[in-house]
């Protein structure tokens, strides 16, 4: 049994209703935006270190 069959099992049982699919797909969005921020946050700080580093060689 592959992962897509197991999927649509899931999809077809009477727990997953429209709602749950809903926040599901709210929550997923939420946690794209949180490591797109996390991401973001880590290149600045690396980017202020590199900064700060070629300022001390000159």
């Amino acid at each position: 049994m592959s992962y897509f069959d197991l999927l649509r099992r899931y999809e077809k049982s009477d727990r997953f209703s429209e709602s749950s699919r809903g926040q599901r797909v709210f929550t997923l969005l939420i946690l794209t935006a949180q490591v797109l921020i996390f991401a973001v946050h880590i290149e600045n700080i690396w980017h202020l270190k590199n900064t700060e580093s070629h300022y001390l060689m000159n």
